[in-house]
């Protein structure tokens, strides 16, 4: 090759650097979210921040805005518009066609293991064009911490414990303790907070052949949800079970609990209280068979037609990538709902390094395709029962005021008349 000729070629490859720079000198973008720091979302982004605005040259001015669902919305309507808003379904039903649509080939449609949740970005049905990237879902499933310390003071096997839940009753009665005053010292098995551990009940009775609602009628009055509910309630009346909460990480990090259910990222959680506990990790306890709700909707990325409408979608797009986007995830500690995340060589290494995430991979083949709200128990009428009903009738059954027939006739009517309300 000559050297005029390459001299060419180094001008030519030289302009289109300067022109591709140009495209991008200058460009600033707006993102909203509803939290600040510190926040695991907020900082997963920052690191997908620093790095775009390293190879891009665009700046991303990340704003908080409180009252979130609100704000926005009269935000919107006063002509006030960010470029990128963090959100979910919910949040962008309300003003979707302010929403610019993000092209298949940054989805990846192909690449999500549930398809659900490609539905759940699609701007309408069938439609090539979705209304936003998803960064992030809830959990499938919750894991189930193993306090190895708790488990060799009984010289007790601490790497083959059951999920199923009958299995696992038997082997937290041994670490159970009380003292003789009544007092509970430990608890072989606890629950997490309200939220999640009302969900976890919600699982119980889906794995035990039951169902919480058909066709708009309630109908958990039915042999295995009593029989399952027999089971929790007697548990929970010999303190074997902790279905009420308390502290239950600093109990569990001071060997008050052998077992704690919890949400995945109370792990580094657990190591920042005690960098020096062994910790294991089982897949969430199941009754009957497992059965997990999926995913939830998750938040992701939508841009806002009329502002920097380029160079955000340059950000969905860098996002997207799965060398970037495997980043995030790892980050929050979140489940890999893409086939290239999960396989990615930075994802195996990490579930290598942190006990807790690979119970919770494993739990996905379990999962129900469908969103994890997009059932009988949706929106409202679940916040209200599970408020309510399912932890105030626990309080009750564990203090032996109500059976366990009465709490699940109590529930079931509780839920029919909260049905029939919303109706």
């Amino acid at each position: 090759m000559s050297t005029k000729l390459l001299r060419c070629m180094s001008f030519i490859v030289l302009i289109s650097l300067c022109i591709g720079g140009s495209v991008w000198a200058n460009k600033e973008i707006t993102l909203w979210g509803p939290w600040g720091e510190p926040h695991p979302m907020v900082e997963g982004l920052k690191l997908l921040v620093q790095a775009f605005e390293e190879q891009t040259g665009i700046r991303v001015h990340y704003q908080v805005r409180d009252k979130y669902a609100e704000n926005i919305k009269v935000s919107l309507a006063s002509g006030v518009m960010p470029d990128i808003i963090l959100a979910g379904r919910s949040h962008l039903e309300a003003f979707k066609q302010l929403v610019h649509p993000i092209p298949k080939e940054i989805v990846q449609p192909e690449d999500w293991v549930l398809p659900a949740l490609v539905e759940n970005m699609e701007i309408r049905p069938g439609s090539d064009e979705y209304l936003f990237f998803l960064l992030g879902t809830g959990q499938p499933s919750l894991p189930a911490f193993v306090n190895v310390r708790v488990f060799e003071e009984y010289a007790m096997d601490s790497d083959n414990i059951s999920s199923e839940l009958t299995k696992l009753a038997e082997t937290a009665r041994k670490l159970t303790s009380i003292d003789a005053d009544g007092r509970v010292q430990r608890y072989g098995f606890s629950t997490p907070g309200f939220i999640s551990g009302a969900t976890w009940i919600k699982n119980l009775v889906r794995g035990s052949g039951g169902a919480w609602v058909v066709d708009g009628k309630a109908t958990l009055e039915t042999a295995e949800v009593f029989e399952l509910f027999e089971f929790l309630v007697d548990n929970a009346q010999q303190r074997v079970f902790n279905l009420i909460h308390g502290n239950n990480i600093q109990d569990f990090v001071d060997g008050r609990i052998g077992v704690l259910l919890t949400v995945a990222d109370s792990g580094q959680w657990i190591k920042d209280l005690d960098p020096t506990i062994e910790l294991r990790a089982i897949m969430e306890p199941y009754y009957g068979v497992p059965a997990y709700p999926g995913a939830d909707a998750g938040w992701g990325l939508a841009v806002m037609e009329g502002g920097n409408v380029d160079a955000a979608m340059e950000f969905v797009r860098f996002v997207s990538e799965p060398d970037n986007h495997v980043r995030f995830i790892i980050h929050i500690g979140n489940v890999p709902y893409r086939e290239s995340l999960a396989a990615h060589p930075a994802f195996q290494q990490f579930m290598n390094e942190v006990p807790w995430i690979a119970p919770i991979v494993e739990s996905i083949q379990y999962s129900r395709n469908p969103l994890f709200y997009d059932d009988a128990l949706s929106g409202i009428l679940w916040t209200v029962l599970r408020d309510q009903y399912v932890l105030p009738l626990m309080r009750r059954a564990t203090a032996g005021e109500i059976s366990s027939t009465e709490f699940v006739r109590e529930l079931n009517h509780g839920t029919q008349v909260e049905i029939n309300r919303i109706k």
